[in-house]
């Protein structure tokens, strides 16, 4: 969408990301993972091998150093390319704390790549995987220490003052907070009123538009299809070709993944694919691909013999196979939710993790359901 217009660079924190970001045309600049106000201080002491005792942290926290390092970090690449407008993904919110009082000709705007993480009266919040709305606990209540904590953890205790006190004072600079209070119904991120947030979704994905915040914009679903995939499973497109050939045929084509956060042999993930294999070795006419990690792909094979028609690969070119998929089989996450609503494919969604896997919410599923 803006490719055409601007100079887009990406600042990554590991050599996947960069990869991806490269593949696709864009610019990576390497950044550190540190973020202010945000209780990192003891892991920054600790890979910057300087000593991280209790002591050493709150030195830190006080001193501020952290917040200095990642403005000197940021200021570098800002000064250098000059931009016109900064994304700052909503998990890394806090890196406003650190742009907005040098860059005021910059605009600064929040991304969010999930709905809205918002708690809207009357309606469950993307993070709930079961929705009790009489007891979610209030921003105080959430903060309040327990009493015991002054007897039992009292430098835990000081170290948390500590930080209370490093947030008024970051957001106090410029008078941030007086124009950006921080967000009383926020949820998942630690989010601003009155900034600019970036929705990559549509509206209609959300419970209900009245969710939506005036300072919110829904840029629809945000697919890229010339995207450049990387990391691929090297003998997906010999067999895929046998795949599409069959299906023209007459057979019917399913594929099923779980995205990126199953990264080893998870045992829900397991019990699930198993259960699916059980299933799908009934039905006939069907060819079936399965984007698993390679532990999985061992586990499941040394588990049970594995049928000719069921294809097993550690990573496949998503948004090709869907132009050919008859159903995908997902645990819902939102991006392969968006993509399978592009492509028409109806799809059987599997929350693995009620935490993690809920980013669609059970009534979106079912407005998949009627547009595919």
């Amino acid at each position: 969408m803006l490719s055409p217009y601007y100079d887009i660079h990406f600042a990554v924190t590991g050599d996947v990301l960069e990869e991806i970001v490269v593949k696709q045309g864009y610019n990576a600049i390497r950044t550190s993972s540190f973020r202010v106000a945000l209780g990192m201080e003891e892991r920054y002491l600790w890979e910057k091998k300087m000593k991280h005792s209790k002591w050493e942290v709150l030195k830190c926290i006080r001193a501020n150093e952290l917040y200095h390092y990642r403005q000197n970090e940021l200021a570098e690449i800002v000064d250098r390319i000059k931009p016109d407008i900064i994304f700052i993904d909503i998990f890394n919110s806090t890196d406003i704390l650190v742009l907005q009082s040098r860059y005021k000709n910059i605009s600064l705007i929040f991304l969010n790549p999930m709905l809205s993480t918002y708690k809207i009266p009357g309606f469950p919040t993307v993070d709930q995987g079961k929705w009790t709305p009489d007891k979610l606990p209030d921003e105080e209540t959430k903060r309040r220490i327990p009493f015991k904590y002054f007897l039992t953890r009292p430098f835990d205790v000081l170290i948390r003052k500590v930080m209370d006190m490093q947030f008024q004072e970051l957001t106090s600079i410029d008078g941030f907070l007086d124009k950006h209070p921080l967000a009383k119904d926020r949820t998942s991120a630690m989010l601003f009123d009155n900034i600019p947030e970036i929705i990559l979704a549509p509206l209609e994905l959300e419970m209900s538009p009245k969710v939506s915040k005036p300072n919110q914009h829904y840029l629809g679903l945000c697919i890229s299809d010339n995207r450049k995939d990387t990391e691929l499973d090297t003998s997906f497109d010999i067999r895929f070709e046998e795949i599409i050939e069959r299906r023209e045929k007459g057979r019917r084509l399913i594929y099923c993944t779980f995205g990126t956060f199953y990264q080893g042999s998870d045992r829900a993930l397991l019990d699930f694919l198993n259960k699916l294999l059980d299933a799908i070795e009934g039905l006939e006419n069907v060819e079936v691909i399965f984007s698993v990690n390679k532990l999985v792909i061992e586990t499941i094979s040394y588990q049970r013999k594995i049928p000719s028609n069921i294809h097993m690969f550690n990573r496949v070119p998503q948004l090709r196979v869907l132009k050919y998929a008859d159903l995908f089989v997902t645990h819902g996450g939102l991006g392969s939710i968006k993509e399978s609503i592009y492509y028409g494919v109806p799809m059987l969604v599997y929350p693995l993790d009620l935490h993690y896997d809920v980013s669609g919410l059970p009534t979106t599923y079912l407005l998949v359901a009627e547009l595919c």
